[in-house]
């Protein structure tokens, strides 16, 4: 993806999963792109754990509520079956992370599952039960580093 510098998306095909990470805060319109070539890359390679990395960067209030209304819509036609949700230790954050989890959940149903999580560690837990979350976060970062 074009977005190196600001925003990373790294696909471990063998788990069908991928993993997006902000590597700071970026304004609406980057944000809303970047979350869109996240989606094409899960609709084409038909990916179904999404693990989304937010805990550099804190969507405002007009893109949180576009990424449930919008996004949200166009993921319902992928075959994502799992999303984790990670965001920084501060409590608002976090609220705010279960409040549009609830929003999704309310407007389109249990279609896939869906989880904040505190840590990227937490997040693979929830992704893929059974696996080594170390071992596969240790490839994530190998994968990233080489990316560079």
């Amino acid at each position: 993806m074009p977005f190196q510098d600001d925003f990373t998306a790294i696909v471990l095909e063998e788990h069908n999963l991928i993993c997006t990470a902000w590597l700071h805060s970026v304004n609406s319109a980057y944000f809303r792109e970047a979350m869109l070539s996240a989606y094409q890359c899960i609709k084409d390679q038909n990916l179904k754990l999404w693990l989304i990395d937010s805990s550099m960067h804190n969507p405002i209030a007009q893109d949180q509520k576009w990424q449930v209304e919008e996004l949200g819509q166009l993921l319902q036609s992928t075959s994502l079956k799992k999303v984790a949700l990670v965001h920084n230790d501060d409590l608002l954050i976090e609220l705010v992370g279960e409040i549009m989890i609830e929003k999704a959940i309310h407007a389109y149903g249990p279609r896939f599952e869906l989880q904040a999580c505190c840590t990227v560690h937490d997040a693979l837990e929830f992704l893929l039960p059974g696996y080594d979350s170390n071992l596969l976060s240790y490839q994530l970062k190998s994968t990233a580093s080489q990316l560079k």
